[in-house]
């Protein structure tokens, strides 16, 4: 289940005046590069309550209570796009590199290699700069793993919908983004995140917004319930020639509630820290 929690709770002017008013759109272009580089720190503390003879036989099995942990994850993508086509789309390969994680839990450092390295996702990106997947290839990725992956992409791929009118400094929009991730042998989590955004500066072709971001998770499972939510902060760069966000960094701490068979709850207290920079050639 800790392999699902994680990445779930696991996807974006040269004359800075305050009267400037810029239209914002985020799309990958033809004929271009985009390299990403996504880190994330997950500091958690997991504590176990319930019935005494769970309780007994979780410590008799060795069972900390609390788990402390931090787990510290780089993923490098690149993606590539091809020549517009004359129905106007145009192909694009996104490439994962060497994806490793660390983690530290009660004093133990743990380090392991995503199957999701060296996968390809081969697709077109459509008029409305969607991406539509044609296939995953990757012979060392369970299926479960790449269904999660198509379904990531397709969710978080508008994860930023700028308003079709025009933004100056000081003006604020709010996405609300629906999430939907398929999990083998389990009912799809849904969660739901909402971010409002504040148009802080431009400068040098370079757009500054703050956020606030409100994540609420609502799973109901044949063995298990599962509610999260929390709230926090970060900031966004947006390359205005590139129509592009080129930084995003957030802080977000996060309560878990889990209720397992045999009255045993759980409860986890996360702080995230996420960091994605990319480039374009």
């Amino acid at each position: 289940m800790r392999k699902y929690i994680l990445p779930i709770c696991l996807l974006l002017l040269s004359i800075p005046a305050l009267a400037q008013e810029v239209v914002f759109k985020a799309e990958y272009k033809p004929g271009k590069k985009y390299i990403i580089e996504l880190r994330t720190v997950a500091s958690t503390e997991t504590s176990f309550s319930g019935d005494p003879q769970m309780m007994e036989y979780m410590e008799s099995a060795g069972v900390t209570n609390p788990v402390i942990s931090k787990d510290e994850t780089f993923i490098p993508t690149t993606l590539t796009t091809g020549a517009r086509e004359e129905d106007g789309q145009f192909p694009a390969i996104m490439v994962y590199g060497d994806i490793d994680s660390k983690t530290v839990m009660n004093g133990e450092t743990y380090t392991k290699r995503s199957p999701l390295s060296g996968v390809r996702v081969m697709g077109k990106y459509s008029n409305g700069n969607k991406f539509v997947i044609d296939s995953v290839i990757g012979n060392e990725a369970p299926a479960d793993i790449k269904n999660m992956l198509v379904s990531t992409i397709e969710n978080l791929q508008q994860q930023i919908e700028f308003p079709r009118h025009s933004l100056k400094v000081g003006d604020t929009f709010t996405n609300k983004i629906p999430i939907q991730v398929p999990v083998e042998g389990m009912k799809p989590i849904r969660t739901e995140i909402t971010t409002l955004y504040k148009l802080k500066k431009i400068d040098a072709g370079t757009a500054f917004f703050d956020l606030q971001q409100t994540i609420n998770l609502n799973s109901e499972q044949e063995e298990f319930e599962l509610k999260a939510e929390g709230t926090g902060t970060g900031s966004l760069e947006y390359d205005i020639k590139e129509e592009f966000i080129t930084s995003f960094n957030s802080e977000i701490p996060m309560e878990l509630d889990l209720q397992m068979p045999q009255n045993l709850s759980v409860k986890v207290k996360m702080n995230t820290l996420t960091s994605q920079k990319v480039s374009i050639e």
